[in-house]
């Protein structure tokens, strides 16, 4: 992996924190392991992720993608200086509309 990353031809996403659905435990209606969780234990887990991330690879990702593919306003929220990643998803929900997000 540290050959790969070294090549600078590759680089590390972060595909959650551990890829549960959630969705029920906060009532959303698509399955998600963000949306609908506070700001701060969404911030809390994808920095937990990153560190652990880091532990592994002794490099950071890059970018963040939430599983499922689905995140809230608060997913999108910037995280302080201790994890710098660009977010990725297409769907995020706000109030009662969907908003597709083309990056």
């Amino acid at each position: 992996m540290h050959t790969l990353l070294s090549t600078n031809l590759f680089e590390l996403a972060q595909h959650g924190y551990n890829h549960l659905n959630n969705s029920q435990r906060y009532g959303v209606l698509v399955p998600s392991e963000f949306r609908g969780m506070p700001y701060s234990e969404q911030f809390t887990r994808i920095e937990e992720g990153h560190s652990l991330m880091y532990s592994a690879f002794e490099s950071a990702p890059v970018t963040f993608i939430p599983p499922y593919d689905t995140g809230d306003v608060n997913t999108l929220k910037p995280f302080p200086s201790s994890v710098s990643l660009f977010i990725a998803f297409t769907q995020v929900s706000l109030a009662q509309k969907t908003v597709t997000i083309l990056n």
